[in-house]
């Protein structure tokens, strides 16, 4: 019995006053890190490299994602372009 799949926490850019990075409280689901503002994982391009080398290994990658947990948009526009 060996490793299949790699699971990792969400990668978005987390919300401002979020403690700990973790990617759970996102405010732009499309916004995967860059170099000036960093995800967890780095940029997006270094996240993209890493489930590559996984892939590579013989991994299959599991990305959690919360789609409810939307936050810091009081009377703004989201990425979505929904009104909140």
């Amino acid at each position: 019995m060996g490793i299949t799949d790699f699971w990792m926490a969400p990668a978005y850019t987390p919300f401002g006053m979020s403690r700990y990075n973790e990617g759970y409280s996102m405010t732009d689901r499309y916004n995967l890190g860059t170099n000036a503002n960093p995800t967890k994982y780095g940029s997006g391009e270094e996240l993209a490299n890493a489930i590559a080398t996984l892939h590579s290994a013989g991994l299959k990658v599991q990305e959690d994602i919360v789609m409810n947990q939307m936050i810091g948009f009081f009377r703004s526009r989201s990425s979505n372009g929904y009104q909140n």
